[in-house]
């Protein structure tokens, strides 16, 4: 039997398990807000120098042009950029307060730095579990948590626990009227940097769900001319099991 150091390794193994790790989390507290937005590359939009362009006007530290990860500071906020090979994304992370509810991209400066077409953007509330911030109609307290799950479409909400049933994950899977998915996180006791891991991942997965659904348009539209050819394949089939001479199968 052969040991697991003596099998043949992928020369690309390394760096594609390294590839999870190459953009580290960062503590996050509750209460907070995320911003992401995901743009893909666009042949007329140089995006390096709309960043550079964005850095001046904010007074930013320009990134070098082959830095995948940056970020900033904005007062009590933290900005980060992300390249990646298709897409490129800005992300924002601060005190629920310091988001215009007009114009949520506006954290980024007026006007936002687009660096491409619009694929993906996300908003995820980070609110801690059991915290009192108004009263209903008859004048109770309702919790953070409350009103924020009442806030999403119930039809399609989908709840999960995480992060060692110390966090919980709301989302409805909708975009809101700046065409923001929305999630809502609840901690319940949350390390910050289980929280930062945590917030990353959401955003990682709502990314690449965008992402690999591009091709869903183009599976769709061919989607009748490949059950035409399976039908065409099973005559044949059904055919070449009668066919008797050797031009008979040819033709087929």
């Amino acid at each position: 039997m052969r040991s697991q150091t003596q099998l043949p390794v992928h020369p690309l193994r390394a760096r594609i398990l390294d590839e999870v790790h190459a953009r580290p989390s960062e503590p996050i507290r509750a209460p907070s807000i995320f911003l992401r937005y995901v743009f893909w590359r666009d042949a007329e939009i140089n995006a390096y120098d709309v960043l550079k362009s964005w850095c001046k006007q904010r007074d930013f530290k320009i990134p070098e042009e082959h830095d995948r990860r940056f970020n900033w500071r904005d007062g009590n906020a933290r900005l980060s950029y992300e390249a990646h090979t298709e897409f490129v994304t800005l992300s924002w992370i601060g005190e629920p307060d310091h988001v215009p509810e007009s114009d949520p991209f506006s954290v980024f400066g007026t006007p936002g730095p687009v660096m491409g077409q619009l694929i993906n953007a996300v908003r995820i509330n980070l609110r801690v579990f059991g915290r009192v911030s108004e009263a209903d109609e008859k004048g109770d307290p309702k919790t953070e948590s409350v009103i924020g799950l009442y806030d999403l479409d119930q039809g399609s909400l989908c709840v999960s626990k995480a992060s060692n049933e110390q966090a919980i994950v709301a989302t409805d899977f909708r975009q809101n009227e700046f065409g923001l998915t929305q999630y809502l996180v609840i901690d319940m006791g949350m390390k910050s940097i289980n929280c930062g891991a945590l917030i990353r991942r959401i955003a990682e997965i709502e990314t690449y769900r965008s992402v690999t659904l591009l091709g869903l348009p183009e599976a769709q539209r061919i989607a009748p001319h490949l059950t035409k050819l399976e039908g065409e394949l099973s005559d044949i089939f059904v055919k070449l099991k009668s066919e008797k001479t050797t031009e008979d199968n040819q033709e087929l």
